[in-house]
């Protein structure tokens, strides 16, 4: 969780992809996230922070001229 400069909290990472969507020969979902000691994150902790991401999920309508700034220093775009 990082606090962004206008003092939101922000949330941004690719732990529900991998845990969720990678999945072919060399994408074992079980195996996809782990700790610094390569062991696994419980089923538990990845399906329950799945829940709290779809629970706080929000959506915009976009119409013409609209658009959208990423601040990659809070959510890692780009890492």
């Amino acid at each position: 969780m990082r606090v962004s400069s206008n003092g939101s909290k922000t949330f941004f990472n690719q732990i529900i992809a991998a845990y969720t969507g990678w999945i072919d020969s060399r994408n074992d979902p079980k195996l996809a996230v782990v700790y610094g000691d390569d062991t696994p994150l419980p089923d538990v902790v990845l399906s329950d922070l799945a829940n709290y991401m779809k629970e706080n999920a929000c959506a915009y309508r976009w119409t013409s001229g609209k658009f959208v700034i990423v601040d990659n220093t809070v959510t890692y775009h780009s890492r």
